[in-house]
């Protein structure tokens, strides 16, 4: 029986396709063979799993039009996304998507470098600050509420950064002292364009006592993705003091619809301050201060157009 398997065996491995004596004895024959079976090899296509070609390159939305609509528009993205108390402030430049009455009434005249820049009524056609609110609460809490709008030479992009070199500017207004410094800038959580800590040091000095060193959270919001003409700037007290129950200081900012190299910038400031029984000398004095930072801002941006 094993003999039967062996002879079957070397029959079978005589007789396969694979065994010739033609090839063995014909080198070049081999060669050839070689040759065809390396062009089939090559002839099989490459496949990529898992890509595939894009049949177009998605494009950029264009930026929105810089106007008070798409200002206003703009804000409500900025409520959603901001950690800031300022949603009641935000509020008060629009409302339902258009300029609030306190708005239109800051647009329809801007302070534009010429004249002089005052406080004024709500109502009033003079340009300048409006005084919102001045409330003495028992005779020691100061309630203090401005409104502003003015046209700056520039545009929004310039306007920002003038506003944080400002914000360096020391103020010495006789009896209100202010400096302020940068701090260490803490970790954007992705809720503004750019965040800052700013540390202010703050003095009274008409026999009210009144010195504070405060820490600002100051935070800059883009209104449209697209869009660099629309900004909203926001900078709040961290923690309060003895001396600032409550401070916010919001502008906001879009570029002339028929001039992009204009700027429109409307600011709401809202102050809580301990009075010490001396609220109108305290008012007077911050009054002084408000005026005076938004005639520097103006300088600040007229310098850097010349």
């Amino acid at each position: 029986m094993k003999m039967l398997i062996l002879l079957l065996m070397a029959i079978y491995g005589c007789t396969a396709p694979s065994f010739n004596d033609k090839d063995l004895k014909n080198p070049q024959a081999n060669k050839k063979a070689a040759r065809a079976t390396l062009e089939v090899e090559e002839e099989i296509p490459e496949v990529i799993v898992g890509y595939e070609i894009p049949n177009e390159i998605p494009e950029t939305p264009e930026p929105l039009p810089s106007n008070i609509e798409n200002f206003c528009l703009g804000l409500q993205n900025a409520a959603a996304m901001t950690q800031q108390p300022i949603i009641d402030e935000i509020n008060m430049f629009c409302l339902n998507g258009q300029a609030s009455p306190l708005m239109a009434s800051l647009l329809a005249n801007p302070y534009q470098g010429e004249g002089e820049f005052r406080f004024r009524d709500p109502g009033s056609e003079d340009f300048g600050v409006i005084l919102l609110d001045m409330e003495d609460e028992d005779n020691s809490i100061s309630h203090y509420h401005v409104a502003y709008a003015v046209k700056l030479p520039k545009a929004p992009t310039v306007i920002l950064s003038m506003e944080e070199k400002n914000i360096t500017t020391p103020y010495d207004g006789g009896n209100l002292l202010i400096n302020s410094i940068f701090l260490a800038p803490p970790i954007n959580e992705g809720d503004a364009y750019t965040a800052f800590n700013v540390e202010q040091n703050t003095v009274v000095d008409d026999n009210v006592e009144f010195e504070d060193t405060s820490t600002y959270d100051l935070k800059m919001y883009k209104l449209h993705p697209n869009n660099v003409d629309m900004f909203l700037s926001a900078r709040t007290l961290t923690t309060p003091s003895e001396q600032f129950k409550s401070a916010k200081v919001l502008r906001g900012s879009f570029a002339d619809p028929q001039d992009p190299n204009s700027t429109y910038s409307v600011g709401i400031l809202k102050f809580e301050m301990n009075s010490r029984d001396r609220h109108e000398r305290l008012i007077d004095a911050f009054s002084l201060f408000v005026v005076s930072d938004l005639l520097t801002l103006y300088d600040l941006v007229a310098q850097e157009a010349e």
